[in-house]
């Protein structure tokens, strides 16, 4: 595999600037992981000329709306992170493999040699230095192509990204934006907020978590079943 292209997409237009906060959950040692994820493309007459350009075009489109995916993380000092939407930009690849997608064999059985097609940061890579979400497209000789997407657990979620890779999909294809635009809640737009709930008359107060705590529930099929028929009679 050789990397042809290395280099950072932004958003087409001046994004907004500032501070995204994350939530306790989101803050959680557990979830402070890069998670990779492989979409593999056959070559056909309909396969696009430039996959990776296409794509580029697009992400540059998408960061419009998901303009915290171009920015850092950054540690507050009580410890927490939050996301400094900078503007710089998600860290964009291109590689030509010299092997055709048959390589690959069974797609539905993980293989270490899957590890080649998708980008990985070092072990002792500082979270300040990682970014949110990273795109790879591997070209192979059959004109096909497989499209490596790695996104930092903290920044978002698998329902997140799968949000995310519907529009870019869409925009691909020469939409020029979102269907459902994502919310993204910055420092100011939280104090706004704030200020709102305390300028209004209700007596309702957001509820307030001391603490958050890890554990693991076991649901056995019949408990499942036994929920599903209690939600179905409400």
């Amino acid at each position: 595999m050789r990397i042809v292209e290395s280099c950072l997409v932004q958003p087409c237009l001046p994004s907004p600037r500032g501070t995204l906060y994350l939530s306790r959950l989101h803050n959680q040692p557990v979830v402070r992981m890069a998670v990779n994820m492989l979409l593999v493309y056959e070559g056909c007459a309909n396969v696009l000329p430039d996959p990776a350009k296409t794509i580029r075009h697009a992400l540059s489109k998408a960061l419009l709306y998901y303009y915290p995916l171009a920015g850092r993380l950054r540690k507050k000092e009580d410890g927490k992170f939050q996301v400094e939407c900078t503007g710089e930009g998600v860290l964009f690849l291109e590689t030509l493999v010299d092997k055709s997608l048959s390589i690959l064999g069974d797609l539905e059985q993980l293989k270490p040699s899957f590890k080649q097609l998708s980008f990985r940061f070092l072990f002792d890579t500082a979270l300040e230095d990682v970014h949110p979400m990273v795109l790879q497209v591997n070209h192979f000789t059959c004109g096909g192509f497989v499209v490596e997407v790695t996104f930092h657990h903290m920044v978002h979620d698998e329902r997140g990204v799968a949000k995310f890779l519907i529009d870019l999909g869409e925009m691909a294809k020469g939409h020029v934006k979102s269907f459902i635009e994502p919310i993204n809640l910055l420092a100011q737009d939280l104090k706004l907020i704030e200020e709102k709930i305390k300028s209004t008359s209700h007596s309702w107060k957001p509820p307030i978590y001391e603490e958050a705590i890890q554990m693991s529930l076991i649901f056995h099929s019949g408990t499942i079943q036994y929920m599903k028929q209690g939600m179905m009679q409400e």
